[in-house]
């Protein structure tokens, strides 16, 4: 019984480093197709019309802003063996019109890469070392919120094209605060990448 219990932790363990590896396969980002990005290049992203960049914590309260912009310069330029991964300084992830209190305390680094697929120009990004503030006023709630603090997660996903666009649905965890705020969160936006224009993951 035990050696089927082992089986069965390694089958599951094949399968786990499995899906992570289909995630961190190289890549590279273009624009336009067939030109790569260099490190030093900045990307620059701003919250798509009509949405709002929400996160909401796990009994259900949420915080909205109309407003969100993203800006950060590629470190790494990817390659054959080498994924994308950029960096985003704490004063370039900016939010507002939100209908309480965000603010932005760390910045963090994004890291994107491929679907697998290569021809479809689509990718998936983490994110590690965010880290935002939330208050709600009316409660008196205080919240702290980090992406990654225990190593890169999943954010969401990158459509290239023109523009392209980043969809992020990501848990995150609460590092401090009170413990009314939950031990999670759920982060939801949608931005276009407005520089550079077109933008593919390949």
């Amino acid at each position: 019984m035990k050696y089927i219990k082992m089986l069965g932790l390694l089958a599951v363990a094949a399968t786990a480093l499995m899906a992570f590896a289909g995630i961190a396969s190289a890549t590279t980002i273009q624009s336009p197709t067939g030109s790569d990005l260099p490190a030093g290049s900045v990307i620059k992203a701003q919250l798509k019309a009509g949405s709002v960049a929400k996160l909401t914590n796990s009994f259900g309260a949420a915080i909205e802003c109309k407003k969100s912009t993203i800006e950060g310069e590629i470190t790494k330029a990817g390659s054959p063996t080498e994924t994308v991964e950029g960096t985003v300084k704490k004063e370039q992830l900016t939010f507002s019109e939100c209908n309480d209190h965000v603010t932005v305390l760390k910045g963090g680094t994004l890291q994107i890469h491929t679907t697998g697929e290569k021809a479809d120009h689509n990718g998936i990004l983490t994110a590690t070392g965010f880290e935002v503030t939330t208050v709600r006023t009316s409660l008196n709630l205080h919240c702290v919120w980090t992406a990654g603090p225990a190593g890169f997660i999943n954010l969401g996903h990158v459509t290239g094209g023109g523009p392209a666009v980043l969809k992020a649905s990501a848990t995150i965890s609460r590092t401090a605060g009170s413990a009314f705020c939950g031990s999670t969160g759920t982060w939801t936006a949608e931005y276009e990448v407005t520089s550079p224009n077109p933008l593919y993951v390949v």
